[in-house]
């Protein structure tokens, strides 16, 4: 019997002590997240969007109803600055994925050059 209002004593005073403890709020870490994150530098180092530049529904100037890159979204997100990644199917060789590093780096240029 003792033990157990021992036990329940040290429950209590857990209980009290917990509700002492002011807690921060979610609300407030998110507003902290926010401020920092809106003032560095943020980067994508990573990004396969290089692909979407040949198809002619795809502009990186508008926000697109699928995927998740575009201006608006960036600029939203405040991104800084993001890498286009070149990816060639390692099936291809020689000239012909050479020549198709480079007309993805073109389509790049073009893409970024048209908007800014």
């Amino acid at each position: 019997m003792r033990s157990r209002r021992a036990c329940l004593s040290l429950v209590w005073f857990s209980l009290f002590c917990s509700l002492s403890i002011v807690p921060t709020r979610a609300d407030e870490i998110a507003e902290r997240a926010r401020k920092l994150h809106f003032s560095s530098i943020v980067l994508d180092t990573h990004d396969d969007t290089t692909p979407r530049f040949f198809s002619k529904d795809f502009d990186i100037a508008k926000r697109n109803a699928d995927g998740s890159i575009d201006i608006p979204r960036m600029r939203e997100g405040g991104m800084n600055a993001i890498f286009f990644s070149i990816w060639i199917d390692g099936r291809i060789m020689g000239p012909p994925a050479i020549q198709k590093a480079l007309d993805q780096i073109d389509a790049v240029h073009e893409n970024v050059s048209q908007e800014f």
